[in-house]
């Protein structure tokens, strides 16, 4: 096995497991309107600077990182992932009347029922450099 497909396997893992963690926070935004992890990701003044985290958040932000080192190294969209998922919810629920209103709530249930739709297939390996 060559090492630009062994680092498409490893990206194919690591996105079906993000997606995994993201549905489970899509479900938490969806019942509750709260996520560490969502709050983490819009740097928000309450986070920064933090070193602190729940194993779970950790968890899943060490699969983000390496999923976008990743896509960057094999010159995959993210569009092409599920991180797509995440960009459209911190895109969506941007401002903070977009929060309050409810919103979040609304946009985590349409996510989270786009997520369980999407197809589960390999991300295509036509991108990035040639084994030749």
């Amino acid at each position: 096995m060559s090492r630009t497909s062994s680092l498409f396997d490893r990206l194919d893992l690591l996105d079906r497991s993000f997606l995994h963690l993201l549905e489970k926070q899509l479900r938490l935004l969806s019942d509750r309107g709260y996520s560490v992890y969502v709050e983490r990701c819009r740097d928000n003044a309450l986070f920064a600077r933090r070193s602190w985290r729940d194993p779970k958040t950790k968890e899943i932000e060490d699969i983000e990182k390496e999923l976008r080192a990743l896509c960057t190294k094999l010159k995959v969209d993210i569009r092409d992932t599920n991180l797509h998922i995440l960009e459209k919810l911190l895109a969506r629920t941007q401002t903070w009347n977009q929060r309050r209103n409810g919103q979040v709530t609304k946009v985590a249930r349409e996510l989270l029922e786009e997520s369980k739709s999407r197809p589960s297939q390999a991300i295509q390996r036509t991108a990035g450099r040639s084994d030749a």
